[in-house]
C-alpha cells in the first residue's frame, strides 16, 4: 500500500501551458487542439502527441517543447513554435488550344485570423471567366472536425477528335 502510495505521489501536475514564437497564431486556438491539459499529471506520450497535432498545421513549420518546474512542484510546458509565412499568391499563365491567352490568379491565407482557417479566391480567364472561393480548418470544434466550404465556376474549350475532324467541346463546371 505504501508503495502504491509512494508512486502516485510522484505525479507532477501541470499547472501552465505557454507557447513562445507565436506571430499570427492565437495561443487560445492552440491550446484548445491539445490533448494535455493545465490540472492534469503530466503525460509526456499525449505531450508527443500534442506536438504531432502542432507540426500539421500549415501555420507551424518547427516545435518543440521544454519542460520547467516551478517552486510549488507543479511543471511549466512551454512550446516553442515557429511558424510559416501563410498567405501564398498563385500566378500561372498558359495557352489555350485556340492560341488564346490564359492566367489564373490567385491568394491563399493559410492562417486567417490566428485560428488556422484557410482562406483563399482565385480568378480564372481560360476563353471564359471563372472564379473560386475557398474556407476551411482542419480543427474547427477539435482535432477532430473538419469545417470545408468551396465554391467554383469553371468553363472551358477542351479539345475533342471527332471520327473525320477536330472539334471544341464547352466544358462548363459549377460546384
Amino acid at each position: 500500500m505504501l508503495l502504491c502510495w509512494q508512486g502516485i505521489a510522484q505525479e507532477k501536475t501541470l499547472e501552465h501551458i505557454d507557447f513562445n514564437g507565436l506571430e499570427k497564431s492565437k495561443p487560445q486556438y492552440l491550446k484548445r487542439l491539445l490533448m494535455q491539459k493545465i490540472g492534469q499529471a503530466y503525460d509526456s506520450i499525449k505531450v508527443k502527441n500534442d506536438l504531432i497535432v502542432l507540426l500539421r498545421e500549415p501555420a507551424v513549420s518547427h516545435a518543440f517543447t521544454s519542460i520547467d518546474t516551478l517552486s510549488s512542484g507543479r511543471i511549466k510546458l512551454t512550446y516553442h513554435i515557429e511558424e510559416n509565412k501563410t498567405l501564398i499568391p498563385a500566378v500561372d499563365l498558359w495557352q489555350t488550344v485556340n492560341n488564346a491567352f490564359a492566367y489564373h490568379l490567385g491568394l491563399t491565407d493559410y492562417n486567417f485570423a490566428g485560428r488556422g482557417y484557410t482562406i483563399g479566391a482565385f480568378y480564372r480567364q481560360n476563353n471564359f471567366p471563372g472564379f473560386g472561393l475557398i474556407v476551411e480548418n482542419n480543427n474547427f470544434m477539435s482535432a477532430k472536425t473538419e469545417l470545408k466550404l468551396l465554391a467554383q465556376q469553371l468553363e472551358t474549350l477542351e479539345p475533342i477528335r471527332l471520327e473525320t475532324s477536330l472539334a471544341n467541346f464547352r466544358y462548363r463546371f459549377q460546384s
